[in-house]
């Protein structure tokens, strides 16, 4: 049997806080400072589960290992964001400034 806990309020309040995200890249005015909220909710949430998992690791080590494999995968997301962004931005970038043109 899975004992795994469910936590369907906090499930409810990050479709909340991903919805008030969302609304603050779509520049709706009503709801941008509920949505602003939503980002330190995520923080909170997931600081929360990852020292629940990491203060019921027995040993050192283990705990060690789980710093290292969470840093990993945060840094491969980041890497892999940035693959995908950086040429959206240098593209932006271009064209605001002119599209490369000298100006006289």
């Amino acid at each position: 049997m899975n004992n795994k806990k469910l936590y369907k309020g906090i499930d409810i309040f990050k479709l909340l806080a991903a919805l008030g995200v969302v609304t603050i890249h779509m520049g709706v005015q009503f709801l941008n400072i509920l949505g602003r909220l939503g980002v330190s909710f995520f923080v909170i949430i997931s600081s929360f589960f990852f020292f629940k998992h990491y203060f019921r690791l027995s040993s050192s080590i283990l705990r060690k290992n789980y710093i290292k494999k969470f840093i990993v995968r945060l840094g491969l997301l980041f890497l892999t964001w940035e693959v995908f962004y950086i040429p959206l931005a240098l593209k932006g970038f271009i064209k605001i400034n002119g599209g490369g043109k000298a100006k006289a």
